[in-house]
């Protein structure tokens, strides 16, 4: 198979960016594609490119050739929540190299802050739960600017809620594959090889692994009083935006 137009899938942080990453290596190999994954804030399609990956959905739009995307997003809460206990023991070279001032600054603002160079995990690590999912939702405040900027409305790009893609695989999987432009024996093939890679035909994940559950609504049994204020001060447009809430007015008692 050779694509007529470029297939690209724009995601964010911890928005099953490493599910879709071997999903699509797998069916680009498979298939005899060229698939390019730009994990960094890189958003240059390598010459030759079949199949190409965003994880910030960052993209030039007027470098971009012919192209049919898709573009995934999940609840920012429970993004926190995952994250949060992603990071707590993580290997991940960035949340094990030294925070630099204004990463503090915009975890701590004007309150105390630690006294010591930390890394991201040591400092997770020395925060109640209660006090580290609150540095996390912080952390978030890139990824709701990403969302901010993304346009929804783009006729190219089929919109994906990961719960949806996660609750319904046999729904969405197929239709993903027939948007990208697959027919016949190869759609049978792609969709085949990305439900061998759903989160349910996994072992059971544990602390030590990148994928929890993958279950939508944990936020409401993680959050308290000030994690809700908190989400609502840095992405409570962006909920909006997406659908995920009609207002602000949300708790989660």
């Amino acid at each position: 198979m050779s694509p007529n137009e470029l297939i690209v899938h724009a995601t964010h942080h911890k928005m099953g960016t490493v599910w879709f990453q071997s999903v699509l290596r797998d069916v680009a190999a498979e298939l005899g594609l060229t698939y390019s994954y730009a994990e960094s804030f890189d958003s240059d399609v390598p010459p030759g490119t079949d199949i190409f990956l965003q994880a910030h959905s960052r993209l030039e739009w007027d470098k971009l050739p012919a192209h049919r995307g898709t573009h995934m997003v999940r609840d920012l809460r429970d993004v926190a929540v995952s994250g949060y206990h992603y990071h707590l023991w993580t290997e991940e070279e960035w949340a094990n190299i030294a925070l630099v001032e204004r990463q503090l600054d915009m975890f701590f603002g004007d309150e105390p802050r630690p006294g010591n160079p930390l890394t991201y995990k040591e400092l997770l690590n020395s925060l109640s739960p209660t006090e580290g999912l609150i540095v996390e939702l912080r952390r978030l405040t890139y990824v709701s600017s990403e969302l901010r900027a993304w346009d929804f409305e783009n006729p190219s790009f089929l919109e994906l809620r990961y719960e949806d893609v996660i609750t319904e695989p046999d729904t969405w999987l197929p239709r993903i594959f027939a948007w990208y432009g697959f027919t016949g024996e190869e759609h049978t093939t792609a969709t085949g090889i990305a439900r061998s890679r759903h989160i349910d035909r996994r072992h059971t994940p544990t602390s030590g692994t990148h994928v929890r559950s993958g279950k939508p609504r944990q936020w409401v049994d993680s959050f308290g009083p000030e994690h809700d204020a908190e989400a609502k001060r840095i992405f409570g447009d962006v909920l909006v935006k997406m659908g995920y809430e009609t207002d602000t007015g949300w708790t989660s008692g």
